[in-house]
């Protein structure tokens, strides 16, 4: 190529890249904190969506501020520019594979981590405020990012400002030495510290503070949870939605946090102390990638229960089941739900066993005796097909689905349903075409619910029909976000769901009909496993655990069944008697 031609081809790329440049658009916006630039983008044809993306929601918890509760952000002089998605907070190296999954590609990670993203659609002014989605990532606490997907489809569809943030994850937000100078649960007060400024933030994007909804996926669903019953997160939103968790799982709530922050500090090179004050600035001289990647080392991994919230007394003031029947609950209104197929792993090539009760209580890590596991095996073997592999494997998918997502997920809504009218239950059963397996595995919903399927996806393909199905349940969404009150719009009219409560169960079904989204009421969502695990299997435990107080107590319960036994005996003799002697008469009449 000559001088001339590459002179001219980089000219001709720098003048491209300039105009591109002066053709986006640009607005600015105040915060309490400083003034911040967001670009426009246009979204759906036409409509415009204001992102910002990396605005600080607190200071960076380094050095002196790690272990320690979140503070305010520091105010700032002239423009922040707010355009580029801001780093996920520190997770496990070879975890990355989970943000992948949703924005392959990214890998960019700092402790200074703690920034929200908003999508803020452009719509014509009529005096009232939008009604504000604040979305909390999943990951197990231990992995993911507030922005795995942009949401700003979700956000000029439904007409609503959409709200993402990271939060602190696995040990540098979730370790606790049970004591008040350690108390851990630092993730979930960020979560709240996200709340909070949107709380008094909002309005300067147009947003209506007074009409928030707080929602979270997997894990977050479970925190979600406990925002719920928090006296901290008290005014902080006024629905809520949990999705595919529950604050009432067994990974959901750890008990063990002194012997994991023991084990943990031991990896890391810190010596063990009853000075919990010491022992955390030992902690926090180590580097934050120690801190991560040692979480491996210490045998946490892959038990995710090592690293969950735990009881503080002051955010998480007692256990679920104890909060979900004493504690006032924040917010109005709720909705929970789940996928179709909760639990599919597409593992059919790794797990070529026959399920037996040893090989369960292994491949799922359950905290159950082996009796129980023998009970939960012979709900779910495939009596029909005993011999088919393939089975086994679904058998084994749909334990972990149920025990892990689906029974905690319709448990916690029993509960509230319990204390309130207003909840709503939902299932997610909507399998696309193009997909390779016709499942529908937990997080799939995410997707749709963010429009996927019109922003398009490097993993996925999607048709019109997956397209039909993202609109309807975005609208199904983004109405309960507005009223407290799920529906779908068919011309200008909305159509109202039915509430769930314990009894009828009614929930939504979200699918497709003739290659149309549809949401249809149905009942009693996998009624059998729900009544197994919610029901059935708790009572076979509490009756194993169930002690008999004394030996006279063992042999007075002895005696009186040997009593009643006999008596119901005695009676059954004479009963015998009296009928031989009947038949006697009758017979000597007779002669």
């Amino acid at each position: 190529m000559s001088s001339f031609r590459r002179v001219f081809v980089g000219v001709s790329y720098l003048a491209t890249i300039v105009i591109a440049f002066e053709a986006e658009e640009f607005v600015v916006r105040h915060t309490l904190y400083g003034r911040i630039r967001g670009s426009v983008k246009t979204v759906l044809g036409s409509k415009k969506v204001e992102r910002y993306l990396g605005i600080p929601y607190a200071a960076p918890p380094v050095g002196e501020l790690r272990f320690e509760n979140p503070e305010k952000p520091a105010t700032w002089k002239g423009i922040r520019n707010t355009t580029v998605l801001p780093p996920a907070c520190p997770q496990i190296a070879s975890k990355w594979s989970y943000v992948y999954s949703h924005r392959p590609g990214f890998n960019d990670s700092d402790e200074d981590c703690l920034y929200m993203n908003m999508y803020v659609p452009q719509i014509a002014e009529d005096g009232s405020k939008m009604a504000v989605l604040v979305h909390v990532h999943g990951g197990s606490n231990l992995v993911g990012m507030g922005a795995m997907l942009d949401m700003d489809i979700l956000a000029a569809q439904g007409e609503i400002i959409v709200v993402n943030f990271n939060y602190r994850l696995g040990a540098l937000g979730f370790l606790s030495g049970g004591q008040p100078e350690f108390p851990g649960n630092y993730g979930l007060l960020d979560q709240t510290a996200a709340l909070q400024w949107v709380s008094q933030n909002i309005h300067y994007f147009g947003g209506n503070p007074s009409k928030v909804t707080v929602e979270g996926h997997s894990a977050a669903a479970a925190d979600v949870g406990y925002h719920i019953v928090s006296p901290l997160s008290k005014g902080l939103f006024r629905f809520a939605i949990i999705q595919s968790g529950s604050p009432t799982a067994l990974w959901a709530l750890q008990s063990q946090h002194r012997k994991v922050l023991t084990r943990f500090s031991e990896v890391v090179g810190c010596k063990i102390s009853k000075d919990l004050q010491e022992l955390k600035q030992c902690l926090k001289t180590a580097t934050w990638r120690d801190i991560t990647d040692r979480l491996y080392i210490s045998k946490c991994i892959p038990s995710d229960v090592c690293l969950s919230p735990v009881i503080d007394g002051f955010f998480v003031e007692k256990h679920a089941d104890i909060l979900f029947k004493e504690a006032e609950l924040n917010g109005e209104a709720f909705m929970a739900g789940t996928t179709r197929d909760e639990g599919w792993s597409g593992a059919s090539a790794e797990f070529t066993e026959l399920l037996t009760p040893h090989k369960m209580k292994k491949y799922l890590n359950m905290f159950y005796d082996l009796v129980s596991i023998s009970v939960v095996t012979h709900e779910y073997f495939p009596w029909d097909d005993p011999l088919n592999r393939t089975a086994h494997v679904l058998a084994l998918d749909e334990v972990w689905g149920d025990h892990e997502i689906v029974g905690p997920t319709f448990d916690v809504a029993i509960r509230l349903a319990a204390r309130t009218d207003n909840v709503y239950f939902y299932s997610f059963d909507y399998a696309s075409p193009s997909a390779k397996v016709q499942a529908v595995p937990h997080g799939r919903d995410l997707f749709y619910l963010f429009g996927c399927p019109f922003s398009g996806h490097p993993l996925y393909n999607y048709t019109e029909e997956d397209r039909q199905v993202s609109r309807v349940f975005m609208n199904m969404w983004s109405n309960f976000v507005k009223t407290g009150k799920p529906s779908s719009t068919v011309e200008t009219d909305p159509v109202y769901y039915q509430q769930f409560d314990s009894e009828i169960q009614a929930y939504m079904k979200i699918d497709v009909v003739d290659g149309k989204g549809t949401i249809k009421t149905a009942y009693k969502p996998r009624a059998r496993q729900m009544a197994f695990w919610n029901s059935v299997l708790p009572q076979i435990i509490a009756l194993q655990s169930k002690p008999i107080q004394s030996e006279k107590e063992k042999y007075g319960l002895l005696t009186w069944s040997l009593a009643i036994v006999s008596g119901i005996l005695f009676l059954c003799v004479i009963a015998s008697v009296v009928l031989l002697v009947r038949k006697h008469r009758h017979y000597s009449q007779a002669n």
